[in-house]
């Protein structure tokens, strides 16, 4: 997977995790959702963990700039760890938001710097 690709399904899916770990408790209060589909559930923090670890590898590859890099796989243990222990911690699910804002930040900014800047400069 290219860079540029890798950045972009980073990006889309740290929001869509977020929107996740979000919209699934308030569809759970409201009753719109049983308690049934939480197994299924489970199964996207996989799918994000997964998207995420890829998207990582694959932006960070061939990157000189190991600030972004160094940060990019530092938020992505703790998004991991997050997702992981938010069962039994509480303070888990609220990282996990905010580590996938960063991650989704962080891949906007490899994005911005790698690919905009260069068909920008003239």
């Amino acid at each position: 997977m290219k860079s540029k690709q890798a950045d972009i399904i980073g990006m889309a899916s740290a929001v869509l995790c977020m929107v996740h770990c979000l919209l699934v408790p308030l569809l759970l209060i409201v009753g719109v959702i049983s308690g049934s589909f939480e197994g299924i559930w489970e199964y996207l923090d996989w799918a994000f963990i997964a998207l995420a670890w890829t998207a990582v590898y694959s932006s960070t590859r061939h990157e000189n700039n190991q600030r972004i890099s160094r940060l990019l796989w530092a938020t992505l243990v703790v998004f991991t760890a997050t997702l992981l222990l938010h069962d039994y911690w509480v303070l888990a699910l609220y990282l996990s938001v905010l580590s996938s804002l960063i991650l989704a930040s962080l891949h906007f900014l490899h994005f911005r710097k790698k690919h905009l800047s260069s068909s920008v400069a003239v």
